[in-house]
């Protein structure tokens, strides 16, 4: 009403404008600072401005003309909004209600949902669970009900809010300042979010780039391409885009850089990383933020490391599950249950955790991807009437539970005035009762490996859970179903470029630190140093090696101070932080007209071929697909790719494997399978099985395989096996054998 007074209020642009600022700017300095800044706005009088700061607006609304029509007559007489909803016939809470049910989510408004999300990994993850969530129904029909966990945590207590409070309002107050600078000492009319990102960062690393230490020129710091913002850890590693994980640098730094940690970046010199230590532990001494301090000076950031941050980085978590929430709850037609009106119900991430430890069950990533079944087995069984009853449990323990010194165990206070130890609570309130009685047991017991080995120990659990003898006839083993990567995208080459100077000897060189070099088996010589260059600096070759075997071939040891290349009078010369160390050459790229070459980039897939009952594999890389040309040599261990094994049509084609492929092997003698989490575990030996095919190795023509489930794996070799089939598996793990494929061309996916 405040803004219709306005004597220009037909002026649309105008309106659009003040909603907008009023619904992102919740402080009155920032919303008068975007008024001031809005060429739209500078119409406005002063008293205009500060009326319009009474209003408070929490966020975007977006509703179909149609809708508006209905609902805004009845706010005209006074209605709040979820009751001017009711009054025009809409669910309050529904995002769509204008559309009508459907059976399953299929069909062209549930395909323009998804292709509405512009972030592919979000869009990938909603169009996975669409396509399972479908699949559940085809086979089972309409759910009654569907919990959907969201990556929410539990109210904060207090303490816990007020500090939040602290350093938001610490934040906002360094944002006016660094607002400020950027307009009267940068002359930056109208900043943007990354210019004050930039002088936050600038001011945070003392103005010096954070991996050069090289002082940063003030005048130049909003230059194009003079400065980036980098992801410590690299995004497409971590999908870390917090603050925690950002730093400022020069360009050709973060260049420099590409996709590595600083230690993957730096580590390899090791006077160069004792500097860049040193600079981070002064810098950010006076800092709280420690995540900062801990990602500039990782070593160690592994393929484990990798899918454990991915993991927990939950803002692409937060913004899916809450996307499936709404489409289930506005588009999916479910089956009504006598008595149950809410039939989506939205589950705590935290109160799952909770509900784990409170039914002793014990969730282990490592040891395979079967914890999301477990998962997902809670989620189900959590009701209005659990997540209430956990719920006051924390309340009442935040605010009267204490420790009993001499009983040594927690005590409480609850409504009724009575102090109850823990053990009494439960069973006064029943906080951590299970679903039913034996659900643990028998959730614990249907994610074996092999629960029809261990029917009979349980049989007395199946029976009591009104098991029938078919039933329990018809339990077979979780299997689980994965997408196999089937696009070809990445580089064409890896980054590191070598000399193509030793070429006809099968070898590529390439500069190598010092802390990198290994003397050979017997101590007689630097291994895999390039003749040539010993040939040219033998001064300098005798220097290092006699350098190695005084250090007993330690590099990192023998080189940890800076190395000065001995001239012939016996004086002391340039420093030498690099030499020449050659690499078997195979299948890689021969770059600049012959003198350079490097590995190839990543492998999209291996054809495989049959001849004589032996198997053929064939590597097929990216520079393939651009090249538009087939490979027609397969991997023979031990040889040169000149020396491959040459496909011609006395070879039959069977089909062709990506990554996350199923197959099924028979070896003629037993094989081993080690943990895939690396932790000391027995292995396991098997002469057949499905496998999921990860990828080969070119050296040996052995493939990594892995465990369904991801609990094991190893590498075996393809060509002499007794069998090698491939399967396609449906989201429910049903498996159909390929039977008839044909090749791919070099341009499927082009």
């Amino acid at each position: 009403r405040a803004v219709l007074q306005f004597k220009n209020a037909t002026n649309v642009p105008l309106l659009d404008e003040i909603a907008r600022i009023l619904s992102l700017y919740k402080s009155d300095e920032r919303r008068l600072n975007a008024f001031s800044l809005s060429e739209v706005c500078q119409t406005l009088s002063i008293e205009e401005k500060e009326k319009l700061l009474e209003l408070e607006f929490s966020t975007f609304g977006a509703l179909s003309v149609l809708a508006m029509q209905k609902i805004i007559p009845f706010l005209k007489e006074g209605l709040k909004y979820d009751k001017a909803c009711a009054a025009a016939g809409y669910d309050f809470h529904a995002h769509n209600a204008d559309t009508a049910k459907l059976k399953t989510l299929r069909g062209e408004r549930i395909k323009q949902a998804v292709d509405s999300v512009t972030n592919p990994v979000v869009r990938r993850s909603i169009s996975q669970t669409v396509k399972v969530l479908n699949a559940v129904i085809d086979k089972y029909g309409s759910p009654c009900a569907v919990n959907v966990e969201l990556a929410r945590e539990l109210s904060k207590n207090f303490a816990e809010r007020d500090k939040i409070k602290k350093e938001n309002d610490a934040r906002d107050v360094e944002f006016q300042r660094n607002l400020e600078r950027l307009r009267n000492e940068f002359g930056l009319t109208n900043p943007k979010g990354i210019d004050v990102l930039k002088l936050r960062l600038y001011n945070e690393q003392g103005c010096k780039c954070a991996y050069s230490g090289k002082p940063i020129e003030t005048e130049r710091l909003f230059e194009s391409n003079y400065l980036q913002i980098d992801h410590i850890i690299p995004y497409s590693r971590s999908f870390d885009d917090s603050y925690s994980n950002k730093v400022l640098v020069l360009s050709s730094e973060n260049q420099n850089k590409g996709n590595r940690t600083p230690y993957e970046y730096m580590g390899s010199d090791a006077a160069r990383w004792t500097k860049f230590e040193s600079f981070v532990a002064a810098q950010y001494q006076k800092f709280s933020d420690k995540k900062k301090r801990d990602n500039l000076l990782r070593r160690s950031f592994t393929k484990e490391n990798e899918e454990d941050w991915k993991a927990r980085s939950l803002n692409d978590t937060k913004y899916a599950t809450t996307l499936i929430y709404n489409l289930i709850k506005d588009y999916l037609l479910l089956d009504g249950i006598e008595g149950k009106k809410k039939q989506v119900i939205a589950v705590n991430g935290k109160i799952t955790s909770y509900l784990r430890k409170f039914w002793g069950l014990l969730k282990v990533r490592e040891d395979g991807d079967k914890h999301h079944a477990l998962d997902a087995c809670v989620i189900a069984c959590v009701s209005d009437g659990i997540i209430q009853r956990v719920t006051n449990f924390n309340k009442v323990k935040e605010r009267s539970a204490h420790w009993d010194k001499d009983k040594k165990r927690y005590v409480f206070a609850d409504g009724d005035g009575l102090i109850l130890n823990e053990k009494e609570y439960d069973d006064k309130y029943g906080y951590k009762k299970e679903p039913y009685d034996g659900f643990s047991k028998e959730l614990k017991f249907r994610l074996m490996e092999n629960p029809q080995a261990f029917i009979e120990p349980h049989l007395f659990l199946l029976q009591a859970l009104d098991y029938s003898e078919a039933e329990i006839d018809n339990i077979k083993p979780i299997f689980v179903s994965r997408m196999p990567k089937r696009k070809a995208k990445g580089a064409i080459h890896q980054e590191t470029i070598r000399s193509a100077r030793s070429l006809d000897r099968g070898v590529s060189a390439h500069k190598t630190p010092l802390v990198k070099l290994k003397l050979t088996k017997d101590n007689s010589a630097i291994e895999n140093y390039d003749e040539q260059a010993k040939k040219d600096d033998k001064v300098l070759y005798n220097a290092l090696y006699e350098r190695l075997l005084a250090f007993d071939g330690n590099a990192e040891k023998a080189f940890a101070e800076p190395f000065y290349k001995p001239t012939s009078a016996g004086k002391q010369g340039n420093p030498v932080k690099k030499v020449w160390i050659n690499e078997p050459f195979n299948t890689g790229m021969v770059l600049s007209e012959g003198k350079s070459v490097a590995d190839n980039g990543g492998m999209v897939r291996t054809d495989v071929f049959l001849k004589d009952g032996k198997y053929y594999c064939v590597p097929v890389y990216i520079k393939d697909i651009y090249a538009k040309r087939l490979p027609n040599r397969a991997i023979t261990a031990g040889k040169k790719y000149d020396e491959w094994e040459k496909i011609d049509q006395s070879f039959k084609f069977l089909f062709t494997l990506f990554p996350n492929d199923l197959i099924y092997v028979k070896s003629q003698k037993p094989f081993n399978l080690t943990p895939s989490n690396k932790k000391e575990k027995q292995t396991v030996s098997h002469t057949e099985g499905f496998f999921y095919y990860k990828g080969i190795n070119i050296s040996t023509g052995a493939a990594k395989i892995i465990m369904h489930d991801n609990s094991y794996e190893t590498e075996l070799g393809l060509k002499t096996l007794l069998k090698l089939k491939k399967y396609t598996v449906e989201v429910l793990g049903n498996k159909y054998e390929v039977k008839l494929e044909t090749r791919l061309n070099a341009e499927w996916d082009l």
